[in-house]
């Protein structure tokens, strides 16, 4: 705090007391001038922040090391406004190049190591399918964007890996169809026979490297978006995917569902969906069946063109993160019909003018007559 800025005041202070002849007015400017020094000096006696000084921003609270900074950066030290201004200028950058990275897919994995992105934060927010997992639930509401997060994640595992994929798209097909091209199997909700064979195969393939356990497969994913409708359309479905996240993991077998929220997944199968991702503004019933406690946590502010999700952990708070939305192309403007050729009337045009005006002139003059006249025509004119 400057006390400079203090001098006009404490001058104006003094004239309008010696003016007014109020004491009162003299003394409290300078018990005020005096607060102000004594806070002056006490905050130049605080330890100045060097490299090693831990940055935090929680909510709207400033955090150095262990220490809370006042509300109000008028009562910073000289040395802790310079640091915070270039922690935020720095932070800025790096969420700009984060930004960047992540947009233009800047993200190097291993072959048949199973990572993928999901995001950024202050830095790309990566997982791994085997480490995190092996099983993974996207929840949240219609409209958050599972879907959109769904197909990028499955993007970067096509990318990087080598895995086979199926796919049961229990969204109208509409979904995961662009990845029809890079799936085994590929069902919707309008085949559920097809859909109930696929699940079949399933649990025809666990059971073959299930006989073979010394050999190497390469990693296998079953992917349902919608899974609650999965489980209204067929039921028996539940116990070939329990038996997947209980005993595919030794097998390179991995499962990763969406849903609107918790109600009717089993606990049998819940309890092995270790990567659990909360997509937008999901119900906090669902955040605490996931594992989610009551913890403080700063949310990450609206940015346009993105969505926000978290990454629930038992041991932490959640990790919230940015995904892209897509962008929406401009809609095609209307096609302009051409215009007619204006026509001058001839001697036609001059009688259908004129028939028109005499028609003009006589509804003027049925609109004119009396009461009872009008009341005759409509009784003549009434037999339909």
């Amino acid at each position: 705090m400057q006390l400079l800025f203090l001098l006009p005041s404490l001058a104006y202070a003094i004239v309008f007391a010696i003016q007014g002849n109020n004491p009162w007015m003299m003394v409290t400017s300078f018990l005020a001038t005096l607060l102000a020094v004594v806070v002056r000096w006490r905050t130049t006696k605080r330890a100045a922040p060097n490299e090693h000084t831990a940055f935090r921003v929680d909510g709207e609270r400033v955090w150095l090391d262990d220490r809370r900074l006042p509300m109000s950066a008028l009562l910073w030290s000289d040395a802790e406004n310079r640091f915070v201004y270039e922690k935020v200028r720095a932070s800025l950058s790096e969420e700009s190049s984060v930004r960047s990275a992540y947009l233009n897919g800047e993200f190097v994995a291993g072959e048949n190591s199973l990572d993928f992105i999901l995001g950024f934060n202050d830095e790309l927010v990566r997982r791994n399918l085997e480490r995190d997992g092996p099983h993974a639930i996207l929840v949240g509401p219609t409209g958050a964007g599972k879907t959109v997060l769904l197909r990028q994640l499955l993007s970067t595992l096509i990318r990087f890996s080598r895995i086979e994929l199926n796919l049961l798209d229990f969204k109208g097909g509409t979904g995961l169809a662009e990845f029809k091209a890079h799936a085994s199997e590929f069902a919707t909700d309008h085949n559920v026979d097809a859909a109930a064979e696929l699940l079949a195969g399933c649990v025809a393939e666990l059971e073959r490297r299930e006989l073979s356990a010394a050999a190497q497969f390469e990693p296998w994913l079953l992917v349902i978006d919608e899974l609650a409708h999965l489980l209204a359309r067929i039921p028996k479905s539940i116990d070939v995917l329990a038996a997947i996240s209980a005993r595919g993991r030794a097998f390179g077998m991995h499962l990763l569902v969406t849903n609107q929220n918790l109600v009717g997944v089993p606990r049998a199968l819940l309890s092995n969906l270790r990567l659990r991702i909360l997509v937008g503004d999901a119900d906090p019933v669902d955040a605490a069946m996931l594992g989610q406690g009551v913890r403080s946590q700063s949310r990450l502010q609206p940015l346009e063109g993105f969505a926000v999700a978290s990454v629930v952990s038992h041991h932490a708070a959640l990790e919230q993160f940015y995904f892209a939305l897509p962008t929406r192309e401009p809609r095609p403007e209307p096609e302009l019909r051409a215009r007619e050729p204006q026509r001058h009337p001839g001697s036609a045009g001059r009688r259908r003018a004129s028939s028109g005006r005499g028609r003009g002139r006589h509804r003027q003059h049925r609109q004119r007559a009396s009461p009872g006249s009008q009341l005759r025509e409509h009784k003549a004119g009434s037999r339909w």
